[in-house]
């Protein structure tokens, strides 16, 4: 994932997660910020992109139009900042929540 402030965020969002929800299993995958979009083009193309990924929003449509990102139609995005998920969205759907 990121470097810095990122990395340092994540164990607690993976908290959050297992707070709400404990049967739901988190493995953080941390590397260089140099590979990270190779590494992600290679794990998509594969089928074996992670259930959860972080990226700029220059790339989401890129790969929602790859079929690579669920459209979060049915998901509850209630509880964000209604300005959150509005900035992700794309003309062809709810592929992503800006994580701020």
């Amino acid at each position: 994932m990121g470097l810095g402030r990122q990395a340092q965020d994540d164990p607690e969002a993976d908290r959050r997660v297992r707070g709400q929800a404990p049967n739901v299993k988190i493995e953080g995958e941390y590397g260089d910020w140099s590979g990270y979009w190779d590494k992600l083009a290679t794990q998509v193309a594969s089928q074996k992109a992670p259930d959860i990924i972080q990226m700029d929003l220059q790339y989401l449509g890129e790969y929602s139009k790859r079929g690579a990102l669920l459209d979060l139609k049915d998901v509850d995005l209630s509880k964000f900042d209604k300005a959150r998920p509005t900035q992700a969205k794309t003309p062809d759907g709810q592929f992503a929540v800006t994580a701020g």
